[in-house]
C-alpha cells in the first residue's frame, strides 16, 4: 500500500478540517460553506477507498480518489456522491441533501452578488452544512469499524493519533510556519 498520497490527502484533510473550524468560530460563513464543501467530499473519497478495500479484501489504496494534478481529469464532487450512494456509503436521503446543499453552495460561489441571497441565507446553509457533516462521519466510522471487525483496508488499531501529530500535518498543507502558528493561535487548534 503506497501511503504517499494518502499521507498528502490526510495532511489537506486536516489543514481543510482546521480552516473550517476557524471559519465557523469567526462567522466567516462563506469560507465555511466552501471548506464544508471540500470535508464532505473528502470524508466520502475515504469512505469509496474503505468500501472498495472491504468490497474486495484488499489494502489497496485508490489514488484517482486522493489526488488530482493539474493535467489529470478529476472526479467532481457531484461524481463522488452519486459514486458514494451506488456503493451505499450514503443513502438516497443523504445523497438528495448533499445535492440540494451543492446547489446552496453554487449560489453561494457563483451568484452572491447578482442574486438575491442573503448573509443569513448563507449562514442557514453554514449551520445545513455543519448538521450534515457528523451524519456523514458516523458513516465513514462504520466502514472504518468493519475493516478492524474483518481484518481488512487500511483501518488498523494502533496508538492514538495525538494533538501533535494533527498539528504536524496541518502544518505540512500549510507550508509556511507563520501561517500554521497564526491558525494555531486563533483559537486553541
Amino acid at each position: 500500500m503506497d501511503m504517499g498520497r494518502l499521507e498528502q490527502f490526510m495532511n489537506g484533510f486536516a489543514a481543510a478540517s482546521q480552516l473550517l473550524s476557524r471559519a465557523g468560530h469567526n462567522g466567516f460563513f462563506v469560507e465555511y460553506v466552501c471548506l464544508a464543501t471540500s470535508v464532505i467530499d473528502a470524508m466520502l473519497r475515504i469512505g469509496l477507498i474503505l468500501q472498495h478495500q472491504v468490497k474486495n479484501q484488499t489494502d489497496e489504496i485508490l489514488d484517482e480518489l486522493l489526488y488530482q494534478g493539474e493535467a489529470d481529469k478529476g472526479i467532481p464532487e457531484r461524481g463522488i456522491y452519486r459514486e458514494a450512494l451506488k456503493q451505499h456509503i450514503i443513502n438516497k436521503e443523504l445523497f438528495d441533501d448533499l445535492e440540494e446543499l451543492y446547489q446552496k453552495r453554487n449560489r453561494i460561489v457563483h451568484r452572491y452578488i447578482i442574486s438575491d441571497i442573503t448573509t443569513v441565507q448563507v449562514l442557514d446553509i453554514a449551520i445545513q452544512y455543519e448538521n450534515i457533516i457528523p451524519v456523514i462521519s458516523k458513516e465513514i466510522g462504520e466502514l472504518e469499524k468493519m475493516q478492524m471487525k474483518l481484518g481488512v483496508g487500511m483501518t488498523v488499531t494502533g496508538p492514538e493519533v495525538t494533538r501533535s501529530h494533527i498539528n504536524e500535518m496541518m502544518a505540512r498543507k500549510h507550508c509556511d510556519p507563520s501561517l500554521t502558528r497564526e491558525f494555531q493561535g486563533n483559537h486553541g487548534d
